[in-house]
């Protein structure tokens, strides 16, 4: 029989790893495992002699150091089981069987951590404690002069905006001044810089070696401003353009000036229009401009037309005279209808005046034109008019004005023509012709002779007849100069060396000569007459205009 005592060497390879633990190089020792032999279990068995009243000292041999306790192996007898008995499983570790075919777990036990022994502390050499001071002192200086630089850094601004016209300045740029201002620099010219003009300059500031890339932004945030000009309209007239309804504009860039709306002035009345002003940088602004529209509804006024008598072959000046008002247009529109009329030849024929407005209104007048046939040696207008060319071409120079040629014709007449009453002409062409030929005649003849020569010269003239009259007829001519009509009489007078230049109707009427005036005429067929007098501009004896 094999001692039981003996340690088998499997058994111990076989032995759970909880029950080989071992801490700080030393082998812990297995706590012993109680059993309880029971009666029933240890009948029959084989136990040797020698264990039976032995000592438990006496019963383990001692385990040497590094070595685990192995717990014996002992052979205990199968008892021979039923059929019944043998189905019962067993736990690998735990499990026994009990009667009647159930299973007796075996506890299970817990142990106890095991602690590890603390390990000792080290001492630090007072060495290492210096050094550590002196990392932590250079570590916090340079914290502090880490935060200081980052800190003066932060001082310069990197973008500054101005108002266009408002200049600016270094210190626009510096929150605060710096610690060490001797370190701090720019290279740019803030005097130099254009601030009437809308831009972004950029530029560097230096501030202890570090360089700081800075925009200055000269800008405009603000509207133009303007006033409205009142507007005095037709309701027929477009709307004036904007720009010449807002005056004083200010604003440091150009600005536009639109409509933002159009009102609708067909109608009349008194309108708000609202003109948008909007500068370079897009900023807008409202100006209200009042708008006084007038509706109108009455026509022109035809004035001076008259019925006309000619000669066959002769021409008609039907504008001669004939002046068109309106209440508020200022230049009507005058129409001749002559469709209707043949000149060269004889009959009873009529021309239709039409007068318009800029509202449209019109106005239509009809007046009589006789032709009559040509008398037995009539003379021409062309033969008339040649004659009057020679004499006005060596009066006059093409340096005068108007007026200065009228005054060099009618003063040549006056002093050419010789006044007689026995010459009698038939027509104004006879009267001049005969003037210029003979250089006589009486106040047709010198009133022709100056028509001829003004019609030459382009002036716009015309015949005024004394009318009423109680013994003879007077003719005389009226001139339009400067666009005013004037009187102008070259007829001789008796005792009266001079003779009338330029009168205006008011001056005419108001001279008398031996009592009486003789140059009453009926105004309603003629032009209204200039109201400013010019006299005293007129050297009468030098025939020339004063300056």
């Amino acid at each position: 029989m094999t001692d039981n005592l003996t340690p088998d060497p499997k058994a111990s390879q076989r032995t759970p790893a909880h029950h080989n633990r071992q801490g700080a190089g030393q082998a812990s020792r297995q706590a012993p495992v109680k059993r309880q032999i029971r009666q029933n279990n240890t009948a029959g068995r084989n136990v040797p002699a020698a264990l039976h009243g032995r000592p438990q000292a006496q019963q383990r041999r001692p385990v040497p150091q590094g070595q685990v306790r192995q717990r014996p192996v002992q052979n205990r007898p199968v008892p021979r089981q039923s059929a019944e008995t043998r189905t019962v499983q067993r736990h690998p570790e735990h499990n026994r069987p009990v009667a009647g075919g159930q299973v007796q777990r075996r506890p299970v036990q817990k142990r106890a951590p095991v602690k590890k022994p603390a390990a000792p502390k080290a001492k630090l050499p007072v060495k290492t404690f210096i050094i550590f001071g002196v990392i932590l002192i250079a570590g916090g200086a340079l914290a502090a002069f880490l935060a200081f630089f980052i800190g003066e850094q932060s001082l310069i601004k990197k973008k500054v905006s101005v108002e266009i016209g408002t200049k600016a300045d270094f210190s626009m740029f510096i929150e605060s001044e710096p610690k060490y201002p001797e370190y701090l620099s720019t290279n740019l010219d803030f005097a130099s810089v254009d601030y009437n003009r809308l831009q972004s300059v950029f530029f560097t500031i230096t501030l202890y070696g570090i360089d700081h890339e800075c925009e200055l932004v000269i800008a405009d945030t603000t509207a133009p401003k303007g006033e409205g000009v009142k507007q005095q309209l037709m309701s027929v007239d477009p709307i004036p353009d904007a720009e010449k309804c807002v005056t004083n504009i200010e604003d440091m860039t150009p600005v536009t000036v639109t409509w933002a709306e159009t009102p609708d002035i067909s109608e009349g009345g008194e309108y708000i229009a609202q003109a948008k002003l909007t500068d370079a940088a897009g900023n807008e602004s409202l100006v209200y401009v009042p708008l006084s529209v007038t509706k109108d509804s009455n026509p022109p006024v035809i004035e001076g037309y008259r019925d006309i008598s000619i000669i066959a072959g002769e021409s008609i000046s039907y504008r001669t005279g004939v002046v068109v008002t309106d209440d508020y247009d200022e230049n009507p529109t005058l129409e001749i209808d002559t469709s209707g009329v043949t000149l060269n030849k004889a009959g009873d024929y009529k021309a239709i005046f039409k007068a318009f407005d800029r509202s449209g209104n019109k106005t239509e007048v009809t007046i009589n034109v006789k032709i009559k046939p040509k008398p037995k040696n009539y003379i021409e207008p062309d033969m008339v008019y040649k004659q009057a060319k020679e004499i006005y071409e060596k009066i006059t120079t093409p340096e005068m004005n108007e007026m200065e040629k009228a005054l060099q014709i009618v003063w040549w007449v006056r002093q050419n023509i010789r006044f007689t009453v026995r010459i009698k002409p038939k027509n104004w062409t006879e009267g001049a012709y005969n003037g210029f030929k003979d250089r006589r005649g009486n106040c047709l003849t010198s009133a022709s002779c100056v028509k001829a020569m003004l019609d030459v010269a382009g002036i716009e003239n015309m015949f005024v007849t004394r009318w009423p009259y109680k013994v003879a007829k007077h003719y005389w001519n009226y001139v339009k100069i400067d666009g005013q009509w004037y009187h102008c009489d070259a007829t001789w007078r008796q005792n009266y060396s001079s003779y009338f230049f330029m009168y205006t109707t008011k001056e005419l009427l108001s001279f008398w000569h031996d009592g009486w005036n003789g140059f009453e005429f009926d105004r309603k067929k003629y032009p209204e007459s200039a109201t400013v007098s010019v006299q005293k501009k007129i050297d009468y004896k030098n025939h020339k205009i004063k300056s």
